[in-house]
């Protein structure tokens, strides 16, 4: 882990100060988050103390894919098979049901926590390929878990479940830090291509768009070449996957920069003796790891030196009979699952080559519990081990501190100073955070060396020591506002740094606060503090109002017009202060004010109601206190009156005395003027009458008639307008009405025999007849008859006939256009279809009378039917022996069409045939599979029976070795 120390700030004058960098990324404490595993049948295992302890309570049971996270503590937070999802106490999280993994993926999801985030952590899961109910189509999905809910347990966010990023994908799901120490790649494959998905995780959330890079062989065909695990190295260069149908592994350059899946240096390792499965890295990522299973002979567990010159000539077998993944440990061991093994394997020394690697087969107990073929797979950057220290400062004559702060904690470490000058003894040190006190300014290597596990790693940084800045700002000082105190640091430090962020060597100080510096030569630097007061000098606003003609001492003077004045006075503490005066000189007014009034009216004005025409004036105190003199110009108007003769339309109004007028007559209204006084308007209203006529006429459709200016053609009520004598419109109206002419088509039918009159006469024959009537108001039609004739019925249903048991004939009646059927028992279609004895007769009708028939059916029974059975094994022995070495049905009958299916325990269909005379002989792709019990299915059609058929049957058979 990190071993994270700080050091304070201390602003003191003249204290040097040390400042110590702070490293803080995703990889704080980040073993412990691998600390507990769960996996196969309520497996589990706890890396707390070291050594891997068993978990027992565990509720997982999975036959593949798995994941797991702790806190950085170690505590376990919640772990999942890529379906569901159980917290820290075993109970499946609120909304923690129905995530589109899949137990039988190889790696069914792995989960990342949110960068930034102590809360938010990410399910990433991926789908089994082929015969699955999805058939991969689920694809890679993401599901947010945020701790804070449920009570600090986890739940699983319902809107942000099963998002959705591509699909379908291959059984393999990885994931590594970014460069930056902070974000997280997610990387997985598509299925039927080379492209490889890498989606970065930000302290915002999973970026959708992924990149993508094409490198390698297609993975498409059988889902086997589906199959296996996919790593990339703790270090973040190299990406390694199984492709197991394929017998083969691919070796890649990976960046955790850009996200990249280099096609450059791609190393395959083939002839592997055995489907490639398990993947796995050493710490330093310098050995490569690979587990097989489907081996001939054996299972084995394969090391290849990434290294060498020829990577896949440097393979070397360190164990056989196992079968699992293969997944690094926080004690720097990797652990080997074990299908059906109450313990797993270990490989204790992975970083050496050989059996130096001291492969440990079954040394691992489960407690009781049960691995199967899947480890949790884990971000494969917890794993890295960086070492790593601070250190200032870098001062000459003064100790530097340094602190040492890997991403692991470890075992041992030893440091060199690279200062040889300073003596053997003072050139070392075996502590974690030593002093040393360099002999002269200057450059130096320091390297630290660290052990970890075995695993030993080193880091070296050019350390400078430089001469101590001198800096001196003074005394405390205190001075008058508007003075400016410039704050000298000196020359000899390479660069200085106020607090106001200034970088040069002096600063102006205007302002009481606390200044301070700091100067810096290379790491070494000091600070010093000068805390300023500046006094403040007073200022005094006096407002002053006077009238025109009075004097104020402002400015040194008397002072008689509006204006600011100032004037500086000497405080008691020596800091001048200023008076402004602001002085108003108010005039007196002189006011004019014009009125009318009308005749009788008055007005008040000094004190004296005032009726007539004339100029008046007052004399009054302002609110400030000077003078005013009012003058008021006043005038008296006359009421006048006006007559006003008016005429209008009967029909129209006219507003006089406030309302609308439609009489003749006299009427008065009062109006004011636009000085108020009211004038009186007398108008003499004469309504004159409006004559309107009305009439109606009648023409036939295609006839006209003059209205309305123009000659019409159509129904409507048209006007023509005229002017009376008096000025007023007089209105002709015309009620106009248009008579249709009609012209009629009919289709009628007549028995033959009858006659219709048409065409001027009684018509027998068929044809078109055309006759001309005139309508009640005169107007010409026509009528034209389509005239047919309509024959009897006929009907014939034939002799009288039998028929075979079983079978049936259809009674045809149809024959006559037009016509009803009904038959003895009330039925009504044109055919009637029989299957048993009796007499069958229809009345067949239309228009012009009916017809009978009838007809005797007879069944007659042949020889008794035959059925087609078939004889099924239980059970067969592929031994070799000669007996019962194939499973294979008996027909008893010619089968026309055949096809046998067989299926494992799974539901996957291991076999199939459409030849009747071959059988499964327990095999498949030409190895044979395990003894157990197998389904089958079988459907043939079976000829050589009076009525042939088609049959489907299905049972099990039990394979015995």
């Amino acid at each position: 882990m990190l071993n994270q120390k700080k050091k304070g700030l201390l602003l003191k004058k003249g204290f040097l100060i040390a400042g110590l960098l702070l490293m803080v990324t995703w990889q704080t404490n980040a073993q412990n988050q691998a600390n507990n595993w769960y996996f196969g049948d309520y497996a589990g295992l706890n890396f707390s103390t070291g050594n891997p302890v068993p978990i027992l309570d565990g509720a997982l049971s999975t036959w593949e894919g798995c994941s797991s996270i702790s806190n950085e503590s170690g505590t376990i937070r919640f772990y999942t098979d890529g379906i569901s999802v159980w917290d820290r106490h075993n109970e499946i999280m609120p909304n923690g049901n129905n995530l589109m993994g899949n137990p039988s993926s190889t790696q069914s999801g792995i989960i990342v926590p949110k960068p930034g985030s102590s809360n938010l952590y990410y399910i990433f899961t991926i789908d089994e390929v082929g015969s699955s109910p999805t058939g991969g189509a689920n694809g890679l999905r993401y599901s947010l878990v945020d701790m804070n809910k449920n009570g600090f347990l986890g739940e699983v966010v319902d809107t942000v479940k099963n998002v959705l990023l591509t699909a379908p994908m291959c059984e393999k799901l990885t994931a590594i830090g970014h460069a930056n120490g902070t974000d997280i790649w997610v990387i997985s494959q598509k299925w039927e291509t080379n492209d490889f998905y890498a989606y970065l995780i930000t302290s915002t959330g999973v970026v959708e768009t992924p990149v993508i890079s094409s490198a390698g062989i297609v993975i498409q065909g059988d889902i086997e070449n589906a199959k296996g695990y996919m790593k990339v190295s703790p270090d973040g260069n190299k990406l390694a996957k199984a492709n197991s149908g394929l017998n083969n592994v691919e070796l890649f350059d990976f960046s955790t920069t850009t996200g990249m899946v280099s096609d450059q240096n791609i190393i395959t390792l083939s002839n592997l003796g055995g489907h490639a499965y398990g993947i796995e890295f050493s710490p330093n990522g310098e050995i490569l790891y690979v587990s097989t299973w489907k081996s001939n002979p054996g299972q084995l567990l394969l090391q290849f030196d990434l290294t060498a010159p020829d990577v896949a000539a440097s393979k070397v077998q360190i164990g056989n009979g196992v079968n699992g993944g293969l997944q690094l440990a926080p004690d720097n061991r990797i652990y080997v699952a074990q299908r059906n093994g109450s313990n797993i394997s270990v490989i204790n020394y992975p970083n050496e080559l050989g059996t130096a690697c001291q492969f440990s087969f079954g040394t691992v107990s489960l407690g009781g519990n049960t691995s199967n073929w899947g480890l949790p797979p884990f971000i494969t950057s917890f794993f890295s081990f960086n070492p790593g220290y601070n250190y200032g400062p870098g001062c000459y004559t003064d100790s530097t501190e340094f602190h040492e702060n890997s991403s692991s904690e470890p075992d041992s470490l030893i440091w060199d100073f690279g200062d040889a000058a300073s003596g053997s003894a003072n050139n070392t040190s075996t502590d974690s955070d030593p002093k040393h006190l360099f002999s002269s300014v200057g450059f130096y290597f320091v390297k630290l060396t660290v052990w970890i596990s075995g695993v030993e790693g080193s880091v070296t940084h050019l350390v400078r020591i430089s001469p101590k800045p001198t800096v001196d700002l003074g005394n405390d000082t205190t001075f008058c506002s508007g003075d400016t105190l410039i704050l000298d640091a000196g020359s000899d430090a390479e660069t200085y740094l106020w607090q106001s962020g200034d970088t040069t060597n002096t600063f102006p100080a205007d302002t009481t606060g606390l200044y301070y510096v700091k100067a810096t030569n290379g790491t070494c630097y000091i600070w010093d503090t000068v805390d300023v007061t500046v006094l403040p000098s007073y200022f005094l606003q006096i407002d002053t109002i006077v009238c025109a003609g009075d004097t104020v001492m402002a400015g040194g003077t008397g002072q008689t017009t509006t204006g600011v004045y100032y004037d500086s006075l000497l405080n008691y503490i020596g800091c001048d202060s200023v008076i402004k005066t602001n002085l108003q000189v108010n005039d007196t007014f002189f006011i004019v004010n014009q009125l009318g009034i009308c005749t009788g009216d008055s007005v008040e004005f000094n004190g004296i109601y005032q009726k007539t025409t004339g100029v008046y004036f007052d004399s009054l105190t302002t609110m400030q206190g000077c003078d005013s003199i009012l003058m008021l110009d006043l005038t008296v108007y006359d009421i006048q009156v006006t007559q006003n003769p008016m005429g209008i339309c009967q029909g129209d109004s006219v507003i006089l005395q406030g309302e609308y007028q439609t009489q003749s007559g006299t009427y008065y209204d009062t109006l004011p003027s636009v000085w108020g006084c009211d004038s009186i308007a007398i108008t003499i209203l004469t309504v004159s009458d409006i004559i309107s006529v009305y009439d109606t006429a009648s023409i036939c459709q295609g006839d006209s008639a003059y209205a309305q200016g123009d000659w019409q053609k159509t129904d409507g009520i048209y006007y023509d307008t005229a002017q009376s004598t008096g000025g007023c419109d007089s209105i002709h109206y015309l009620n106009l009405s248009v008579n249709p002419t009609y012209s009629v088509q009919w289709d009628t039918t007549i028995c033959e025999g009858d006659s219709i009159y048409a065409g001027g006469d009684y018509q027998k024959q068929a044809g078109s007849y055309l006759d001309y009537p005139v309508t009640i108001h005169g107007c010409d039609s026509t009528v034209l008859t389509h005239l047919a004739i309509t024959l009897l019925p006929v009907v014939n249903l034939g002799n009288d006939t039998s028929i075979l048991n079983g079978s049936s004939i259809t009674l045809d009646a149809t024959g006559t256009p037009n016509a009803t059927y009904l038959w003895q028992d009330g039925t009504t279609d044109s055919v009637y279809f029989v299957s048993d004895s009796g007499t069958y007769s229809v009345t067949v009708s239309n228009l012009c009378g009916f017809r009978e028939d009838s007809i005797k059916v007879t069944i007659y029974f042949p020889p008794e039917d035959l059925e087609c059975f078939s004889v099924v094994p239980n059970a067969f022995t592929p031994n070799g022996d000669g007996l019962n070495d194939v499973f294979k049905p008996v027909l008893q009958c010619p089968a026309a069409a055949y096809s046998m299916k067989i299926f494992d325990r799974w539901g996957k269909m291991i076999f199939e045939t459409s030849d009747t005379g071959e059988g499964w002989d327990g095999t498949v792709n030409g190895n044979p599979v395990e003894h157990g019990t197998y389904a089958w299915t079988i459907f043939y059609k079976y000829t050589g029976v009076l009525h042939p058929g088609e049959r489907t049957v299905k049972g099990v058979v039990n394979l015995i070795k």
